[in-house]
């Protein structure tokens, strides 16, 4: 908001406060030359009761700086940290604070902010409205803790902008009225007076959705119920000053001026009858809670939280930028933001503008994000159930748990990914499609829950544990949006909740919700009886959702939903990248790619294109973009050229288990290569045609190559890499002499390559290294390491010894899809990278929107 000094001006001949204000107010002139109209009003002014303003420092782009009256005493909202103030302070104080706003009102100007932060209390116990004229252009800044003294702030004056603090909004300001005018002061006024005789906030709650929720559809509790000496004009005033509708308050301060006076007269002749023996009292449905929280409306130059609400079901939804540091939600990792089970805390993932993915939080009720803790490949946060420890996904194997409020982490398991909790405390996460569990502290790890391919349950990701922690709702399949099911821990139930689906929340309403294409839909399901009740509806549309069905979404305990809406065009595209890190090409129409294999020849690519869950083999003219689809299984991944380019070899499913398929791509004729009780992914053929390498990912995930005969039928099985660590995205080198892949040896991926003669080895990434790819004119690979999110590449040289050179950074792979198991590019015979985009570049920014209440529009 800028800063606030203290001088002594030798004009007035005393000390003065200068706010200085930042140099992105003069932004928007029609904002500055509102500003400049209202606070020469309210340096016209000269009221008793209002903080004078002296002078408005400008230069030509706006206001620079206001000159201020310097005060002496306490804001109101320390006097009222010890409860109420006695019935005769507050009503001379509530009747110079009306006297002020009277004052401002007949001028034009409305406050829109009235707090006790806004009222300041002289040391002879008068009161001095502070920021009139200023309040149109200020941001709402309350700490969440309800005691707490806060300063006055500029307030976004936009129409459909949330405007003000959130206990003493008015209705008309929570919903985002283009409307508001003097009344909604009066209304806060309301509030404030209740306050101040009470002790007790008119609208409280737990968080920020309670209490506006309760401003647009209850009562306050009557004042009776507080403190039945109270004189009974009191809560006619008060119930008057409240009124939902602006039409059924006081019109103007002046008759509210005048019934505060009367009030006083009765008083100090003790005359006014308290409440409880006026028998005019009612009980009204509202518990007073501890602690209000704020929305926060936030001018242009701070981000936004943009709000509009919905008067029958109590919905509002808000959105704010991301940091001035972050450039996007990082794509292709999972998911990239969570939030707490109360509802009060948003935790992301940021990529950085150096090239990191960090992990931030902002709570909701406050204006700013801060990172937390030093993560620099962070991905897929998870809450715990205690709001207080979150865990994040590390080097794309490994889970790490922290404070939300920082601190160092500790690792809490290698080779897993998808992590969740429980409700009885443990840690759930995946491994090869399994779902195992753990301790907070890495003891007790059992696996719970293996895939099941006789019932459709081939590998399971993405899990979320249902209450009680005996069940957990998944998704079916892996990188294909397969569907969601239920599984019982207890008795080794299957239940099929939708056969097209990918990335499922829970609702505590009794709904689970799961993402098609950009959609979200919801499902009534019973989680005691694990029964389903009734058919999938949707529910949000234009929900950012990853090519490998990721969402980028969440639900709290509480009922808000946190997600970052699909921007630009949807989709991916196949764009060819020069080492420089220059786009040289865009290729085709924007789809959903993944794992695109560059022909022999270099004219074409073989790639998987997702269409509604549906993931096929299709090849693409990298001349002209021109595409034909080669498969029809519905559930193709990782495809890989024959040597000769006549046939492309895929993965699928089939009947109970997978299967490597080779098809033909002039006649489109499939044969069967080899099949598996696990998912079985092609990485590439020899160069010489005879073997077929590739990964199973078993529990422990090795590699093999298919050994081939001259007529390409297979003879054999030969096992490459059979460790106890974890080895993906092998691939051959084109002299047919080194194997590159990954390996989870350490607790970390890392890439290695093994000369095959000889078996002798060297790692060649540090600090976390992915999706190798060679090129076809020399031994130079490339990867992608994990720290640092950067394409490089190192040369390999195996005479006289193994060796790897250090490696080159090329360009950052932030804006790109890699894939997590096989590699998701590849390179030209020109030496150029074929990568997956995600996004356009002309897209709007990525934000993060928010909707409290959102259960309400969920099926009954």
């Amino acid at each position: 908001m800028g800063e606030v000094w203290l001088a002594q001006d030798s004009r007035l001949g005393r000390k003065v406060a200068i706010k200085v204000l930042p140099p992105e107010f003069a932004a928007e002139p029609e904002r500055v030359a509102r500003f400049k109209q209202e606070a020469r009003a309210a340096a016209a002014l000269n009221h008793p009761h209002i903080a004078a303003v002296y002078d408005i420092g400008e230069h030509d782009a706006g206001v620079r700086f206001i000159v201020q009256e310097y005060l002496q005493g306490q804001p109101l909202r320390d006097l009222l940290a010890a409860g109420a103030l006695p019935i005769k302070r507050a009503l001379r104080l509530g009747t110079e604070i009306a006297e002020a706003l009277g004052a401002a009102h007949a001028v034009g100007i409305i406050h829109r902010d009235i707090k006790p932060d806004n009222v300041f209390v002289t040391p002879d116990g008068h009161a001095k409205v502070l920021d009139f004229g200023l309040a149109k252009l200020t941001e709402i800044s309350v700490d969440s803790n309800p005691n707490a003294s806060q300063s006055p702030t500029l307030l976004g004056t936009i129409a459909g902008q949330v405007m003000g603090t959130a206990g003493y909004m008015a209705p008309e300001q929570v919903e985002g009225s283009a409307t508001i005018d003097h009344r909604a002061d009066l209304f806060a006024f309301g509030s404030l007076l209740y306050e101040m005789a009470s002790g007790s906030r008119a609208f409280a709650g737990r968080s920020v959705a309670d209490i506006l929720s309760r401003i647009q559809h209850e009562e306050p509790a009557a004042l009776a119920e507080l403190d039945a000496k109270l004189p009974s004009d009191l809560q006619r005033i008060v119930s008057k000053l409240l009124a939902k509708d602006p039409d059924e308050r006081y019109q103007h301060a002046a008759d509210l001026i005048v019934d505060l006076r009367r009030l006083i007269s009765a008083v100090d002749a003790g005359t006014a009858p308290p409440i409880g023996e006026s028998g005019s009292t009612r009980r009204h449905p509202v518990a007073m809670l501890v602690g209000a929280l704020t929305i926060a409306a936030v001018g242009t130059w701070f981000g936004s939280w943009f709000a509009e609400g919905d008067r029958t079901t109590g919905e509002i939804q808000f959105a704010f930028d991301l940091p001035d540091e972050v450039v996007e939600l990082p794509r292709g990792l999972g998911s990239t933001l969570t939030i707490s089970p109360d509802g009060q805390t948003v935790a992301f993932i940021g990529l950085t503008r150096d090239g990191r993915r960090q992990l931030f939080r902002r709570r909701i009720d406050t204006v700013g994000s801060e990172r937390v803790g030093n993560l620099v490949s962070a991905a897929n946060p998870a809450f715990a159930r205690d709001n207080e420890w979150i865990a994040v996904g590390t080097g794309m194997s490994r889970y790490s748990r922290l404070q939300i409020d920082g601190g160092e982490p500790f690792t809490l398991c290698d080779v897993c990914v998808e992590g969740a909790w429980g409700d009885d405390g443990n840690f759930y996460f995946i491994r090869a499609g399994a779902l195992w569990r753990q301790a907070p502290d890495g003891s007790g790890r059992e696996s719970i829950f293996e895939p099941r391919p006789e019932e459709g349950l081939r590998y399971i990701i993405r899990p979320v544990i249902l209450p009680g922690s005996l069940a957990a709702v998944v998704e079916v399949g892996n990188l294909t949006r397969g569907g969601i099911a239920v599984i019982s821990f207890a008795d080794n139930r299957v239940v099929t909740v939708a056969t097209d689906g990918s990335d499922p929340l829970y609702a505590f309403t009794g709904h689970i919700v799961f993402a098609r294409e950009s959609s979200l839909f919801a499902v009534p399901f019973d989680a005691a009886t694990l029964e389903v009740g009734g058919a999938a509806v949707p529910v949000l549309q234009n929900v950012r959702v990853e090519n490998a069905g990721a969402l980028q979404a969440d639900l709290a305990e509480n009922g808000t939903l946190v997600y970052s809406p699909a921007v630009g065009s949807s989709g991916t595209s196949l764009v060819i990248v020069g080492r420089d890190g220059e786009v040289a090409k865009v290729v085709g129409d924007r789809r959903n790619y993944a794992t695109p294999r560059v022909a022999p020849d270099g004219t074409k690519t073989a790639v998987i294109v997702n269409d509604a869950g549906q993931t096929e083999v299709w090849i693409v003219d990298l001349r002209t973009g021109a595409q034909v689809q080669i498969t029809d299984v519905g559930s193709a991944v990782s495809p890989a050229w024959s040597r000769d380019g006549t046939e492309v070899a895929f993965g699928a499913s089939e009947g109970s288990g997978f299967a490597i398929y080779a098809v033909d791509v002039d006649s489109l004729a499939v044969r069967d290569l080899h099949t598996s009780e696990y998912p079985i992914l092609p990485m590439a053929f020899t160069p010489d045609g005879s073997s077929l390498v590739f990964v199973e990912l078993s529990p422990r995930s090795d590699v093999y190559a298919l050994q081939l005969d001259a007529s390409r039928e297979v003879t054999g099985v030969t096992a490459l890499l059979e460790t106890e660590a974890t080895e993906s995205a092998a691939t051959p080198s084109f002299d047919g002499r080194l194997l590159a892949y990954e390996s989870g040896r350490g607790g970390r991926r890392e890439i290695y390559v093994r000369e095959l003669a000889t078996g002798r080895e060297v790692q060649v990434s540090t600090g976390g290294g992915m999706n190798p790819a060679w090129s076809r004119t020399s031994n130079e690979l490339f990867f992608r390491n994990t720290e640092d999110l950067m394409v490089v590449s190192a040369r390999i040289h195996a005479d006289p010894t193994l060796v790897a050179e250090p490696h080159e950074r090329l360009f950052s792979a932030a804006p790109y899809w890699f894939g997590i198991v096989e590699s998701g590019y590849d390179i030209t015979p020109e030496g150029n990278l074929l990568l997956i985009r995600h996004r356009d570049p002309d897209s709007p920014p990525d934000r993060i929107h928010v909707i409290v209440n959102f259960v309400d529009r969920l099926p009954r």
